[in-house]
């Protein structure tokens, strides 16, 4: 096969990295893990300050990877009919969702399971939604090296969450680690709006900034 012209590479990446959509788009997923990994991160001693018994406290953390899955499942079943878009909007409310039950749970034990029910929900569905959004906006051509760019910035908010918990924690303790979490779902949400409304191409048809 024929390999892409490397110039055109690297025209596609430097429009990438000019492109309002493309930083609007890492900034939303950014936060969405930046969220996710700042509460898993610190969830079982979160739990344990609530003063939620341990066992649920075990029960909690262990559901949380299988709510993924059946987040995904949920989503495969509606995205045909409700779009990809609409599939990304609940994954934020379903983060703002869990952040906010999780601030009032205390140590009632369905509060603390309905958190872990939206936040493995919300957060499984971005392992799908987050390439086709990007294809979607920023199109298919060049996608890897375009998709590869986003994912570093991903990938360095989710190596930071611990210490940004860790600060979340000395500045407010729990409470203020969970205020954070509220505002990095609403600042995801917010971006992703933003990227919507800056994109000024028929999805499909290649990279426009």
């Amino acid at each position: 096969p024929v390999r892409p012209d490397r110039d055109e590479q690297r025209a596609a990446l430097r429009a990438a990295l000019t492109s309002p959509v493309f930083w609007a788009l890492a900034l939303a997923f950014s936060m969405i893990a930046l969220n996710h990994g700042v509460l898993i991160t610190q969830l079982l001693p979160l739990l344990d300050a609530r003063g939620v018994a341990a066992p649920l406290a075990v029960l909690a953390a262990s559901l949380v990877g299988p709510m993924q899955v059946v987040g995904r499942l949920m989503m495969l079943s509606v995205e045909r009919r409700v779009g990809v878009e609409a599939v990304c909007l609940t994954l934020f409310g379903c983060l703002l969702a869990a952040s906010s039950l999780l601030l009032v749970a205390g140590d009632t034990p369905w509060l603390v399971l309905g958190f872990v029910v939206l936040q493995g929900a919300g957060y499984g569905v971005n392992s799908i939604t987050r390439p086709v959004v990007t294809a979607g906006y920023l199109g298919l051509r060049h996608f890897g090296g375009i998709s590869g760019l986003q994912a570093t910035v991903v990938m360095t908010a989710n190596a930071l969450a611990a210490t940004v918990a860790a600060l979340l924690w000395r500045w407010g303790g729990y409470d203020g680690m969970l205020l954070g979490c509220l505002g990095f779902a609403l600042l995801g949400l917010g971006a992703f709006l933003l990227a919507g409304r800056r994109r000024s191409r028929t999805p499909g048809t290649g990279f426009h900034g």
